[in-house]
């Protein structure tokens, strides 16, 4: 689930079901929601991780994510528009 405060997108829930995983379902699912996000202008989008989470900030890393200095992971597209 995406939402967004009018100038930062977040990604706040991401679950594919365990007889689906390893379909690139997660990396489609998080493509689909910045690319919606960049349409109506949002450059920025960011999650929140739990820490021990290593297998969700070991996907976001893959995705181009990083990690802020308060523990957000966030990506900026470098173009101003992504394209899926």
């Amino acid at each position: 689930m995406g939402t967004h405060d009018g100038r930062k997108g977040w990604i706040n829930r991401l679950a594919v079901a365990k007889d689906f995983r390893r379909q690139n379902i997660a990396f489609k699912l998080v493509a689909a929601v910045e690319s919606r996000l960049n349409i109506i202008g949002i450059d920025i989008t960011a999650c929140l991780i739990e820490p021990e989470n290593t297998a969700s900030k070991s996907f976001f890393y893959k995705m181009g994510y990083t990690k802020s200095a308060g523990g957000v992971l966030f990506k900026e597209a470098i173009t101003g528009r992504l394209v899926v």
